[in-house]
């Protein structure tokens, strides 16, 4: 199998100290933290190898406490920890996007104080011969603490108590913590409390000689054990002067430290402990002390008579690599003593390499050789973690090769991975299909091709509710004649589902899909449904006129305990139909409004009938009873268009006819009727007329009169706003600077008083307010305004006479027929432009001036003006001595009736009243001289 190398191997050290007693599932560190601070994109964390003290989740990187533990515990494991210092160490492997770091974690549990000082007795009976000399140690059994350092018992204190205080505290034991003590002052006590915490040892030593003969053969105190947090345990020590001569045995040894093969066989001696004792024919018996933990005395044996110390039972150095035994030597008077033994497991290489495989918490089962995996999970999915390793610690830096082997058929389904020499990882690549692999899957781990290390996994493969139930068809399609009898079975469902057990068994439920009925509560209980049989019953009689169809949700559901799959079928309930409805219109009368002018077969609007029959009883065909020539209605569909005949709103603005809506049922058909009315409204096709004053006629004004304001009356014959509201303005003329227009009013006023005659035209334009378009009108008006000195008539026979320079009217159509005829010159001998520019210029100025003069003179009052203006000097001498300094122009107007000076303007309909018109006016000018 070929591994693949990372681009970057890291390694990083972390030292974490962390108090001991954590609960389980809490936060031990966060190892993502680290990575980002160092910009790197995570994938995945794996350990390196098993860590048995903690999980990690690989994909955040947060390491949790497997299980609380103990820092007591663990202590007395040598190769987890020490006594002075707890450290557990894990390796994890970091993969990030290009490199690879291998991250060496070690956790430090801090000690807590959660043990207490404990005595194993609460009262203890110390016999001393009345000979033992001064300085004589009498060794006590201390108290036991798990834990270390500051928290472990650092002090032992003796209270001394007289007779009736040990009485009342012997009686009330459980109390005697509690209790008030003071300190004897009836005798001496003869003891003292000595603790040597280097060697383990508490002793009383005697500073006073005994004598059994005084009256003190007992003494009596309170022991008290104490650690650094002041948390205690008391006892209560009877120490009784003894007549006879007699001395406690003793050791030839504090500590005895032996050693022995990990695997020696049981029965095997570890060792020997020795004890004398100073009275003559005085019998020593060994044992190990009930304090010491049950798995080291389950272990070892001491045989009592001879201090042998033998093995009990098998040992392991990779489970247990030291061991400590407190021996107790007891003579006939029960005096004892007590000495220390430390045995070291001296590590053999005795074992074959060892997978250990490491199940993620979610896939564990009850064995530990077993997970159970749910089919159709995602992949990729990591299955196990395998770790080869000799438990000799031998083979720490040789590589391990790692087969899998499984059945044919599920080779393809796994993926063995290896990380490092000694680390693999065991990915599904294909999701599990237990209809098809079965219910157990079994695979096999060989290291290095030794049979002696296979171990196997089961794995279990749950079954998941993947198949859900179906129904026989699609959707369902049935029909029920109304005026039904009822109840009365109407159909049957049948679903199947191929799952097992409750997966497989399925129940129906019906769910009514139209929602828009009045009595949803009634309507739901016209149909039941069986949900166990899938049998529909109708309950009710039915009336097509009230519901006609009936669309239903038919779903089918199965028992599934952690998830219920299923599917549903539509249901339509057809009921069948009788004529016995009319149709019917919303409304009895319909008011619409419409715009005048409409074209030929333009909408107006739809009426609609409803009839809740069905086929040729619903079936309805419309049409006017009263029939008009201005609309007409499309007997399918009811639209309602407008005629050849337009409909004018200056002639009619209100219209109601009576429509009539009839079924094709039969023998005999229903009909209903409909009251139509039309409002006409008004759109802006009249253009404002001015018809005071006239535009054809010359406004002679006296003035001194003192006329200096005249009114323009117009109409726009439009009838609603702002159709008909008309704006007045001077777009141009001779006289447009003399003048002020009212644009509301049409009010015209001069602007000065005038000195002199004043002659010439003012150009009107009238322009309504209407939409979308405004329509507009434009008139010239000619003003010849005098005194009394000047005689209008003969001033106005003198300018038809002394005209001597026309002007073509810039509105007129031979102007602009002139430019068009311009322009397609120009387009079709553009080829020659280049050539004959210069000439053809000339030749276009030449044209069009004899163009305006051959207009010109066509006018017969044209060519009289002309010919008098050269042939009369005398006249226009006058003429011009009475005229202003200024230019002035005349006018003459033709014979053509007043509309035609209105100006077309276009409009988005035709406007058949008021059809185009031109302005054929003729302006003739000269230059006055100052008199």
């Amino acid at each position: 199998m070929s591994v693949k190398c990372c681009d970057n191997l890291n390694k990083l050290s972390f030292d974490i100290t962390i108090p001991e007693e954590q609960p389980k599932d809490s936060l031990l560190y966060d190892l993502s933290h680290e990575f980002n601070q160092r910009n790197k994109t995570l994938i995945d964390f794996k350990f390196l190898r098993p860590c048995p003290y903690f999980y990690l989740k690989t994909t955040t990187g947060q390491l949790l406490f497997s299980e609380k533990y103990d820092r007591e515990y663990l202590c007395g494991i040598k190769r987890v920890c020490t006594c002075s210092k707890c450290q557990l160490k894990c390796d994890i492997l970091a993969r990030s996007k290009g490199d690879t770091t291998i991250i060496q974690l070690n956790v430090e549990l801090q000690d807590l104080n959660d043990h207490m000082p404990q005595f194993q007795k609460n009262y203890y009976l110390i016999q001393i011969p009345e000979s033992v000399p001064v300085g004589y140690r009498i060794q006590l059994e201390q108290a036991q603490d798990l834990d270390t350092g500051f928290h472990s018992i650092l002090n032992y204190t003796l209270q001394i108590l007289n007779k009736q205080e040990f009485e009342q505290s012997f009686k009330n034991l459980d109390s005697l913590i509690s209790r008030q003590k003071r300190w004897s002052s009836s005798s001496s006590f003869p003891f003292e409390l000595d603790f040597d915490r280097i060697h383990h040892l508490l002793t009383l030593v005697v500073r006073e000689e005994l004598d059994y003969e005084s009256n003190m053969k007992s003494y009596f105190g309170i022991l008290r054990a104490e650690d650094g947090d002041h948390q205690y345990d008391e006892t209560i020590l009877k120490i009784q002067v003894l007549d006879v001569n007699d001395t406690p045995p003793r050791f030839t040894q504090l500590t005895y430290r032996f050693q022995i093969l990990e695997n020696s066989n049981i029965s095997t001696i570890v060792g020997f402990v020795y004890a004398t004792d100073l009275d003559t024919n005085d019998k020593i018996t060994y044992s190990i002390s009930p304090t010491d933990d049950e798995e080291t005395r389950a272990t070892f044996t001491m045989n009592k008579l001879t201090g042998e110390i033998r093995l009990k039972s098998s040992i392991d150095y990779e489970r247990r690599s030291y061991y400590r035994l407190t021996i107790e030597a007891h003579d006939l008077n029960s005096l004892s003593s007590y000495a220390y033994v430390d045995i070291d497991i001296i590590n053999v290489d005795d074992n074959s390499p060892i997978i250990q495989i490491s199940i993620p918490k979610l896939l564990r089962s009850s064995k530990s050789t077993e997970l159970q995996v749910i089919e159709n999970s995602p992949v990729p999915l990591s299955l196990l973690q395998l770790y080869c390793y000799d438990p000799d610690g031998t083979s720490t830096s040789n590589s391990f090769t790692l087969i899998m082997s499984s059945s044919p058929k599920t080779d393809d389904y796994f993926k063995l991975k290896k990380i490092d020499d000694q680390s693999y990882d065991l990915k599904l690549e294909r999701p599990f299909d237990r209809e098809e692999l079965g219910n157990t899957i079994k695979l096999e781990f060989i290291v290095n091709n030794d049979t002696r290390t296979m171990t196997s996994v089961t794995i279990i493969i749950l079954d998941e509710n993947d198949s859900e139930p179906r129904f026989e068809q699609n959707n369902y399609e049935i029909t029920v004649t109304e005026n039904n009898l009822y109840p009365k079975h109407v159909y049957t469902f049948k679903a199947n589902d191929p799952d097992m057990g409750d997966n497989g068994n399925v129940k129906y439920t019906m769910k009514l899909v139209q929602t828009n009925f009045k009595n949803i509560s009634n309507i739901i209980s016209h149909f039941s449904l069986n949900d166990t049989t899938g049998e529909l019953v109708v309950l009710t009689k039915l009336d097509r006129e009230n519901i006609s169809i009936y669309s239903y949700e038919i779903c089918v559901n199965d028992q599934g305990q952690s998830l219920s799959l299923h599917s549903c079928t539509t249901l339509v309930i057809l009921v069948l139909d009788l004529n016995d409805c009319v149709p019917l219109f919303s409304s009895s009368i319909l008011n619409i409004d419409m715009y005048e002018n409409l074209q030929q077969n333009e909408f107006i609007t739809q009426v609609q009938a409803y009839d809740a029959d069905q086929g040729e009883n619903g079936i309805i065909t419309y049409h006017i009873q009263n029939k008009t020539m201005l609309i007409d209605i499309n007997s399918t569909h009811g639209i309602i268009t407008a005629t050849a005949n337009v409909i004018d709103r200056e002639e009619i603005e209100f219209l109601s006819t009576v429509i009539v809506a009839c079924d094709h049922g039969k023998p005999e058909q229903l009909c209903s009727r409909c009251t139509l009315n039309i409002h006409i409204l008004d759109r802006n096709d009249n253009k404002p007329l001015l018809f005071d004053p006239s535009s054809s006629d010359i406004l002679i004004i006296d003035q001194n009169h003192h006329l200096k304001s005249f009114q323009l009356y117009a109409r726009d014959i439009d009838s609603e706003i702002p159709n008909n509201v008309i704006d007045y303005s001077i777009i141009g003329g001779t006289l447009s600077s003399n003048f002020v227009l009212n644009r509301t009013s049409g009010q015209l006023s001069l602007k000065n008083e005038i000195s002199s005659i004043l002659y010439g035209t003012l150009d009107i334009r009238l322009c309504d307010q209407g939409l979308p378009l405004p329509l507009m009108t434009f008139y010239t008006l000619t003003f010849l305004i005098h005194d009394n000195s000047t005689n209008a008539s003969d001033y106005l026979n003198a300018l038809k006479t002394s005209s001597s320079l026309v002007i073509t009217d810039p509105y007129s159509s031979l102007f602009y027929f002139s430019i068009v005829c311009v322009c397609l010159i120009l387009i079709f001998v553009l080829p020659l432009i280049f050539v004959l520019f210069n000439y053809y210029r000339r030749r276009q100025m030449k044209n069009k001036l004899s163009v305006n003069k051959h207009d010109n003179y066509n006018d017969p009052l044209m060519k009289q003006q002309q010919s008098s203006f050269h042939t009369n000097s005398d006249i226009a001498t006058t003429l011009t001595t009475n005229t202003p300094t200024s230019s002035v122009t005349l006018s003459t107007k033709s014979s053509l009736p007043p509309e035609t000076k209105i100006a077309q303007t276009r409009i988005q309909y035709n406007d058949r009243k008021h059809p185009p018109s031109a302005i054929y006016d003729t302006y003739y000018s000269f230059e006055g001289t100052e008199m």
